[in-house]
């Protein structure tokens, strides 16, 4: 029996200064997390789509990337937050174990979504990052009209049902019949365990989150382990020695 699809989406006033940072903190949590699918050569797990900045799954960088939000920040335009959230048994039994899947779910579904919001396609700019937590691997995404004039800081929360909706049939495609049909039956051992999930996604996209560390979802061997990068490690030697700080001068017994 499958699991619906979350998907939430928000936006972070961009009349407020605060909103610039938060943007680039953001983005810079989404890809260097420690659970999260990091490309081949890279220290990050970032890719899509930039018109100028090309290749960005392999750029070991992610420099260029943050001024270019700092630069749209600054400029007011409206970046969106969004998670699309798997079961794990579902994830693996539909091939979301590999990020070409994920990466083929987004560039087919997420232009839609965009239209929606008036951002015509090509307009449309995003980056990605995928998140491999034990039970709900989940992608996140930000997104943005590059020539955005008109402010819009308001999502219609039909506008984000409607979609997930439209992810669950392109996903489940003939099996979401089914799903319907015992969705009476199925709703409520599912809503409890959907809540909590979603009250976690929902924290990782306000940013309120972002140094938990959560458990890695191995996909039956398909994704590697991550490398620890030099920052992380870094960040390890400055806690050994703050611990060690704390430790008594003399042993007591």
């Amino acid at each position: 029996m499958h699991k619906q699809v979350v998907f939430i989406t928000r936006l972070l006033n961009p009349n407020k200064t605060s909103t610039i940072a938060r943007n680039k903190t953001y983005l810079s949590y989404i890809c260097q997390k420690a659970n999260v699918y990091r490309n081949e050569q890279t220290e990050h797990g970032l890719f899509g789509y930039i018109r100028d900045i090309p290749d960005i799954d392999k750029n070991n960088s992610i420099s260029e990337v943050q001024k270019y939000i700092h630069k749209i920040s600054n400029e007011k335009k409206n970046i969106y937050r969004s998670i699309i959230s798997l079961s794990e048994e579902d994830a693996i039994e539909k091939g979301f174990d590999q990020k070409e899947a994920w990466s083929d779910l987004i560039k087919t579904k997420l232009p839609e979504f965009a239209k929606n919001l008036n951002i015509p396609y090509n307009n449309l700019e995003y980056v990605v990052s995928i998140h491999r937590d034990k039970g709900h691997p989940h992608a996140h995404i930000m997104f943005w009209d590059r020539e955005q004039e008109i402010q819009r800081n308001f999502i219609h929360k039909k506008l984000s049902n409607n979609f997930r909706i439209s992810l669950n049939k392109y996903i489940f495609n003939d099996e979401y019949t089914e799903l319907l049909k015992q969705k009476d039956n199925i709703k409520e051992s599912l809503i409890a365990e959907e809540k909590d999930i979603e009250k976690l996604l929902i924290n990782e996209l306000e940013g309120k989150n972002i140094d938990t560390t959560e458990q890695d979802f191995i996909y039956n061997g398909t994704m590697y382990m991550d490398r620890i990068s030099k920052e992380e490690i870094k960040d390890i030697m400055e806690d050994v020695f703050e611990l060690r700080k704390m430790l008594p001068k003399t042993r007591k017994y």
